[in-house]
């Protein structure tokens, strides 16, 4: 037996008591087994106005380019904050120690929440971790930013969009069921230039509340739940078309109609052409999934 297999040993017991009499030097270690080495991925919602101008240098500014344009990139780090689940912060002080200790090393903020009179973690959203969800009416004002069309920006130049780098994105699966929501899909994948997974939320969507950087609320947490491992379709680079990834596992989660209509979205985007202009090369997945509120 490992270190690690203690906290879920005694998990059902109401209480452990031999364990207050273990050395505090092995009582530690046992906290620090039950904490994750990072934090799982997790959702956060996308908003407008996420977008800055790229800096350009003194010299730059001088550029026909620059004089006729500007460039606008997406910082993740204007998301909502991702909130981060610690039950060790409930067993005792010396349990919630432990955990503030791994928060901070982890760059997870620890404040305290006045509503719920206790503490909360939250960190920023890691787009290679991480997953946009973009709601009907989010996806719409998204895909209108990746083309460059910027409420936000007061600037007469003409807007250009820097190509996006986030690793995931997710959708709903009613999204893909209306023409036009399906337009705003297409619209937004052409500006991912690196490896994208497409998330297609079954049943339940995520729901997020519209707290515009309160720092005194928090977002609920919502994962991904890729547990029945569905069909996924993967772009193959070589055959320049979309794959069934592993065909012979798990079950199909979406009803009938709706997995025509990702077959149909794949079609549509084989034939985007990449950010660069060119042939994409990059990976891409559309996996069927669940959503999970934790």
């Amino acid at each position: 037996m490992s270190i690690s297999d203690l906290p879920v040993l005694t998990a059902g017991f109401p209480t452990f008591h031999p364990f207050s009499r273990l050395p505090p030097e092995l009582r530690i270690l046992i906290w620090h087994a039950a904490l994750p080495e990072i934090d799982p991925p997790a959702m956060s919602p996308y908003q407008a106005g996420c977008w800055r101008p790229v800096p350009v240098t003194e010299s730059e500014q001088e550029d026909t380019f620059h004089l006729a344009s500007v460039e606008m990139e997406l910082h993740h780090e204007l998301l909502d904050p991702i909130r981060v689940k610690t039950p060790l912060t409930a067993v005792s002080h010396e349990a919630r120690s432990v955990a503030i200790e791994w928060a901070l090393k982890q760059g997870i903020e620890v404040q305290f929440h006045e509503g719920r009179q206790g503490l909360i973690f939250l960190r920023t959203f890691d787009p290679m971790r991480d997953v946009i969800w973009f709601g009907q009416d989010s996806l719409e004002a998204f895909a209108k930013e990746c083309w460059g069309v910027h409420a936000l920006a007061n600037d007469p130049r003409q807007t250009l969009t820097v190509p996006i780098d986030t690793g995931s994105f997710a959708i709903s699966e009613r999204v893909l069921m209306e023409d036009a929501s399906l337009n705003f899909v297409l619209d937004a994948i052409h500006c991912f230039s690196g490896d994208t997974v497409m998330y297609v939320i079954a049943g339940e969507h995520p729901s997020f509340d519209i707290i515009h950087g309160n720092c005194a609320k928090a977002q609920p947490r919502w994962e991904i739940d890729d547990s029945q491992k569905a069909k996924a379709l993967a772009w193959n680079r070589h055959k320049k078309r979309f794959d069934v990834k592993s065909p012979n596992c798990g079950r199909e989660i979406l009803h009938a109609l709706c997995y025509n209509r990702v077959l149909e979205a794949s079609q549509m985007v084989s034939e985007l052409p990449s950010p660069s202009g060119g042939e994409r090369t990059t990976a891409f997945e559309i996996r069927p999934v669940y959503a999970v509120r934790l």
